[in-house]
């Protein structure tokens, strides 16, 4: 059996904005400027975010904040 299938990607999906909450022991900007390395306009990937996610967990550890609870991601998709 021979199976083919026909793909036509779309245009890739960027990172459009951030939005940080939470009870912030570290300032937003400091996050924003040391941790995030996936601005608005890069490329959007799974795995980037998830290293974006461990820069900000390393970043409270680096802080003396010892057990950071950082949830997952919510990501929104936009097509316009």
């Amino acid at each position: 059996a021979k199976v083919t299938f026909s793909i036509q990607a779309g245009p890739q999906a960027t990172i459009g904005s951030w939005n940080i909450t939470g009870n912030l022991k570290i300032p937003k900007a400091d996050i924003e400027t040391k941790a995030l390395k996936n601005t608005p306009g890069s490329p959007f990937s799974t795995d980037l975010i998830q290293a974006d996610v461990q820069r900000i967990r390393e970043l409270h550890l680096n802080r003396n904040y010892l057990n950071p609870q950082i949830s997952e991601p919510q990501t929104t998709y936009n097509a316009s």
